[in-house]
């Protein structure tokens, strides 16, 4: 015997889990192609050419500016800023490295007081150690290394500026970075 009753949805509320279920399929084959197709990747680092922020700050700042020049293949630059004081003069400059090793490396030199540079450069970090071994002689100048709560530095003084290496690599890695700056073009 047929079903004489015409068909009738639901009333409002009266779903069950399994419709409630049905329905959210597609949502989800939705969501796992976009992750599939569209998700994170291999890590990618994006590089940049420092050497315009390099020549720029060369041009601008009133001491004569010593930059990292050359460095293996294995050192990828990734940031690269014109530091600024509040009347938006260029005072110096930050250039942030990855390392062959994989860690952190940033450049900062700037005019001002070495506190106040040192301070910028390790981002506010608590310092630790303070010289925390021997000064050591490299590119032409004297660097003095310390560690802070966010990892190493070293710091050099100059004519009207002062220069920092820090990072979270190995302080080999920071010698090389350090022995690298040369008088900017």
């Amino acid at each position: 015997m047929a079903d004489t009753q015409p068909y009738r949805p639901r009333k409002r509320g009266y779903e069950s889990a399994k419709d409630m279920l049905w329905s959210l399929i597609p949502i989800v084959i939705a969501v796992v192609a976009f992750v599939y197709f569209c998700g994170p990747g291999e890590d990618q680092v994006t590089t940049v050419d420092p050497q315009g922020d390099i020549s720029s700050a060369a041009r601008e700042v009133d001491y004569p500016l010593v930059a990292p020049a050359v460095l293996g293949d294995q050192w990828q630059a990734t940031s690269a800023v014109l530091l600024r004081d509040d009347d938006d003069r260029v005072t110096g400059l930050s250039i942030g490295y990855l390392t062959p090793d994989g860690a952190t490396g940033r450049y900062v030199i700037s005019s001002g007081d070495r506190d106040a540079v040192l301070d910028r450069a390790l981002a506010n970090a608590e310092i630790v150690n303070d010289p925390d071994g021997e000064p050591v002689q490299l590119g032409g100048l004297t660097w003095v290394p310390v560690s802070s709560s966010g990892g190493r530095a070293m710091v050099a003084e100059g004519e009207g500026f002062v220069a920092v290496v820090s990072g979270t690599a190995a302080y080999a890695e920071l010698r090389e970075l350090a022995g690298s700056v040369q008088p900017a073009k």
